[in-house]
């Protein structure tokens, strides 16, 4: 209990000092950007200290983390002195808004930590969480970056490894062990990802002139569908554990392990880990399924993987844009000069994602630029040569600074992937399982486009339009059709949203010899999402017709007036045109705008996954690992575009008649079942992953090993707290997913080599001088070679300082090990299970 409590004091010591650069940063919006000032100080730091490390001008240690820390108070005091009087003002405004995100992460964190507490294991089996600790413990243990990598000796990680340096900096920091560490930053990612959505809904909510319940309210409800709910693949778990459905239904439902349906003796499945299932629902090719994760399996699961590190800063990224979408001041290259310090804040924000997980960086990418995009037309209210060249500018200026200040990064980085490919293997052949994954969402997002459609086009239009499409009137009454969804807006609109397919058809018509019935084919599979991608272009380019637009010659100090306020007798916050607690209001499209960029983000990667795939090391089964990374952004994207826009159904549908009466009752009757079935994955898995939650708690990962290898704990734990630096150490090679490699995993200390088949290998596949089977030899002949030269040069080789031997290199090499390492080594650790022997000098 002490140790989470000492990082929750330190993570909101980190929040408070970032308050005011969050303060800047988010000037725009109504709660300031509060929510973020914990995950923008933990990255500040973070940052700081990585830079420093990575030019060698500070080490990684304890000391210098303490002074960045101090440093960084010192800068904020200064920015608080600056901006004290806004400050002050909004903190007295917005009490409410700060206590209900503070009770939310404080409820969030221990409800987490409480979970994970009944199964804290760090294990090797079911997941990456040996990979997360070997990387955790190795960037602990690196004095520099990049940092070592634990499983081969004498290289840096080669991947991304951001989110991990995160961690260990945390850890470092607080003084608590990386055993506890590693489980108590689970439960922070997952309270951090909780207030960042809850902020983001909050603010669309109280910009779109809803009240401090209601945006309270959906906050919440935006919290759940990003962090508790699952997809519906818990509903086919409780009608297959009671024998539902015949043979023939499941082979149809084409779910790898749903072939044969049981009786539970539950209500609820009891198979052991069924829940696993939800997260492979897209065949892949190869006899694989792709990976179909989703935030609530992922923290389930426990694996402290790059995609759920990325959560807070995802959501960081998201608020930026959400920022950008509703400030009054023109973005551009002059914004940019007058906002040096928020310019900076924001590259810092984009920047890392592609160091905790490089997948998000082209997705926020994207996204950014159709936000500078966006406001800018909207602000500057024109288009030409000069309004193009300010937005690509911007957008470029942005993308290099993004880059660059990354560039350690990217330069010790040898990208294992290989390319684009065009995906010709197995579809999701059904579109049940787009509907088993997104169904709630869809519903959802599907019924807010359809509102927006009404609202701009009305019914009379599109009936207008099919019309035309069935043949009901001539040609010559086409110029019925209003100018809004004129042939010279639906042509553009058509073959923009239909380019990724015809790139595609192109390209293996010429290259694969593809039937041009198969070409047809994905195309019909893939014309419900084209459809939802043209009706939200449709609705943007109307919304940014109707956008009234300012000049983008507005003179500097009426911004300044618009922005500070110099009306008497009013406090800042209210000089800015504001409601106490609210930024200026960009109006109800501006929020919309906001909300249909992410639906069409989220539909155009999901949709690019079915056409391309990013060429990697599983040539077997090639889109798994592009499936599971689009996917998982999409549903951060969904899950907050969908909270909101139930909001805005819930608040803007009105009812005029007994039949509207009853068509709204049955889409909330829909809506009612759809999340219970969303429900039904949380409630049945947990207890099953839990053991019924009948286990000790505790929040030790290694404490399973304390149970079952006492002399084994006992000797990691000497390595921890007496072996300093990262002097190299030898134990037994083997597969992956295995006790193997163990010691580097759980110590930090580099091996000669770990776990190599589905790690190394993946991470450096044209690496020469890696010679994976010579060190796999190698290590064989430190352990049984009966030539003491030998040994000695292979020492020298690899710049050994320990030979580490247990139970597993016994198993693997032979008995007689301890007899022959005394001869030539000395002992430097023994209990009655494991003998530690360091190079003599």
């Amino acid at each position: 209990m002490g140790d989470i409590v000492i990082w929750w004091i330190l993570v909101q010591l980190l929040g408070i000092i970032a308050l005011p650069f969050t303060s800047v940063l988010f000037r725009w919006l109504p709660d300031r950007g509060y929510a973020f000032s914990k995950v923008l100080g933990i990255l500040i730091v973070s940052y700081v200290l990585w830079l420093a490390a990575s030019i060698h001008i500070l080490p990684n240690t304890r000391w210098a983390i303490i002074l960045i820390v101090v440093a960084f108070a010192a800068c904020s005091f200064l920015l608080f002195r600056r901006y004290r009087r806004e400050i002050v003002s909004f903190i007295s405004e917005n009490r409410r808004t700060i206590v209900a995100t503070e009770v939310i992460f404080l409820l969030f964190f221990v409800l987490y930590a409480v979970i994970r507490s009944y199964n804290p294991e760090i294990l090797y089996t079911g997941g990456e969480k040996f990979m997360d600790f070997a990387f955790i413990n190795g960037i602990y243990r690196s004095d520099y970056f990049p940092p070592l990598d634990p499983w081969l000796s004498n290289f840096s990680i080669n991947n991304y490894y951001f989110g991990h340096m995160i961690v260990a900096t945390l850890a470092k920091f607080s003084g608590v062990s990386t055993a506890y560490s590693f489980n108590i930053a689970l439960a922070l990612i997952f309270a951090l990802s909780a207030i960042g959505v809850f902020s983001i809904v909050y603010n669309l909510v109280r910009l779109l002139k809803g009240g401090f319940n209601a945006a309270l309210s959906f906050g919440l409800i935006a919290a759940i569908f990003l962090l508790i709910v699952g997809n519906l693949e818990g509903i086919l778990e409780m009608l297959y554990a009671h024998g539902f459905g015949s043979d023939g239904f499941w082979s149809w439902i084409g779910i790898q392990g749903l072939e044969q349906p049981y009786q539970s003796a539950h209500w609820y499945p009891d198979q052991f880990w069924f829940w696993w299932r939800a997260s492979r629902i897209i065949p892949a090719g190869g006899g694989a399924q792709a990976i179909t994760e989703f935030p609530f399996f992922s923290f389930l699961l426990g694996d402290l993987h790059a995609h759920l590190l990325s959560l807070p800063f995802v959501l960081l990224a998201l608020a930026i844009c959400l920022n950008i979408l509703t400030s009054k001041e023109p973005i551009g290259t002059a914004w940019m000069q007058r906002n040096p310090l928020a310019f900076v804040l924001m590259l810092i924000c984009l920047g890392v994602l592609g160091t905790i997980h490089t997948w998000d960086l082209p997705i926020y990418i994207f996204i950014f630029i159709a936000a500078f995009l966006i406001q800018a037309y909207r602000r500057r209210g024109e288009s030409g040569r000069r309004w193009w060249r300010g937005w690509a500018a911007l957008s470029l200026v942005t993308v290099a600074g993004a880059i660059f200040l990354y560039l350690p990064f990217y330069i010790s980085l040898d990208s294992p992937a290989q390319g684009i490919g065009a995906y010709r293997g197995p579809t999701s052949r059904y579109f049940h399982y787009y509907i088993i994954i997104w169904g709630l969402f869809l519903f959802i997002g599907v019924s807010f486009i359809l509102s927006q459609v009404r609202r701009d086009f009305f019914l009379s239009r599109i009936r207008t339009i099919l019309s035309w499409i069935r043949g009901g009137f001539p040609p010559s009454q086409l110029r019925s059709i209003p100018k809004s969804v004129s042939w010279r807006t639906l042509i553009p609109v058509s073959l923009l949203v239909l380019a990724p397919w015809m790139l595609w058809a192109i390209w293996m018509l010429a290259t694969e010899g593809e039937r041009e019935s198969s070409v047809w084919g994905k195309l019909g599979f893939l014309v419900p999402l084209l459809i939802l991608l043209a009706l939200i272009l449709l609705i943007v380019l109307q919304k940014l017709k109707e956008s009234p637009g300012e000049s983008q010659d507005i003179p500097q100090e009426k911004i300044q007036r618009k922005a500070q306020g110099k009306a008497k007798g009013k406090s800042p916050t209210q000089a800015q045109g504001e409601v106490p607690g609210e930024a200026p209001a960009p109006g109800i499209d501006g929020v919309i705008l906001f909300a249909m960029l992410l639906f069409f983000t989220g539909l155009l990667f999901t949709m690019g996954s079915e056409l391309f795939y990013v060429v990697d090391f599983w040539s077997w089964f090639p889109r798994m690992n592009t499936v599971f990374r689009f996917y998982y952004q999409a549903w951060v994207l969904f899950a907050i575009a969908a909270a909101f826009s139930l909001y805005y159904l819930h608040s803007h549908w009105r009812v005029s008649s007994t039949a509207g009466g009853m068509a709204r009752a049955a889409w909330w009757g829909v809506l009612t079942l759809l999340v219970i079935g969303a429900i039904l994955y949380p409630l049945t898995a947990t207890p099953n992953r839990t053991s019924g939650f009948s286990a000790d708690l505790t929040l030790n990962g290694m404490a399973y090993i304390e149970r079952s290898n006492p002399p084994e704990a006992e000797a990691i734990a000497w390595l921890n707290s007496e072996v300093k630096g990262a002097p190299v150490i030898v134990e037994a090679a083997g597969n992956s997913y295995t006790m193997y490699g163990r010691v580097a995993a759980l110590t930090g200390l580099p091996t000669v080599l770990g776990w190599e088949e589905v790690h190394e290998k993946v991470w450096r596949l044209d690496c020469i001088e890696c010679d994976f089977t010579t060190r796999r030899d190698d290590v064989g002949l430190i352990y049984q070679s009966t030539s003491l030269e030998q040994v000695k040069a292979l020492f020298d080789k690899y710049d050994v300082g320990y030979v580490y031997v247990g139970d597993l290199e016994r198993y693997k090499y032979g008995a007689g090990l301890e007899q022959r390492f005394s001869s030539f080594m000395d002992v430097a650790f023994a209990n009655e299970g494991v003998t530690i022997y360091k190079v003599r000098e």
